[in-house]
């Protein structure tokens, strides 16, 4: 590669004294120069060594590999997050279904405790009332029934 030229720009003096402020008018008259130098680009960036079209080439496979080797990985990363994502919205319907099943299933559940507790309650007042209905129909009305007496008979209170 042939040497290239290089413009060099640098200030001859000061544009301000100590103390200045910047938005003061500069005291000082500003120079520019331009010099002239050959500079060779490889003495310029040492680091770089010169390599051979074979080096290029094979530094440019391995790039090809890595890159090749990061988006499969990045594919797999992606197929993963939309897999949970699939299973969680199936479990999410599911539930949902499950909760219409059960608020369906919820009224008629009501309606029949209501029914049952209904049912109990009769009986219950059937029974009590089966020793009043016997104690009447035997006509004996010296015997005292202990159902019918006071439960704090013997207070005094």
């Amino acid at each position: 590669m042939p040497p290239r030229k290089r413009l060099c720009l640098f200030t001859l003096g000061s544009r301000y004294e100590i103390g200045e402020s910047s938005t003061a008018s500069p005291t000082g008259e500003v120079g520019y120069s331009i010099r002239d130098s050959w500079v060779d680009p490889a003495e310029t960036v040492p680091e770089i060594a010169p390599m051979t079209v074979r080096e290029v080439n094979t530094r440019v496979a391995e790039l090809v590999e890595l890159h090749e080797h990061d988006t499969q990985d990045l594919y797999a990363l992606l197929e993963d997050s939309q897999d949970s994502r699939t299973r969680i919205s199936q479990r999410v319907a599911m539930d949902l279904q499950r909760v219409d099943l059960l608020m369906k299933d919820r009224i008629p559940h009501q309606e029949t405790i209501l029914i049952v507790e209904e049912e109990a309650y009769a009986k219950l007042l059937a029974l009590r009332e089966q020793p009043r209905r016997a104690r009447q129909t035997r006509g004996d009305a010296r015997v005292p029934d202990h159902q019918d007496a006071p439960k704090d008979a013997d207070s005094h209170i």
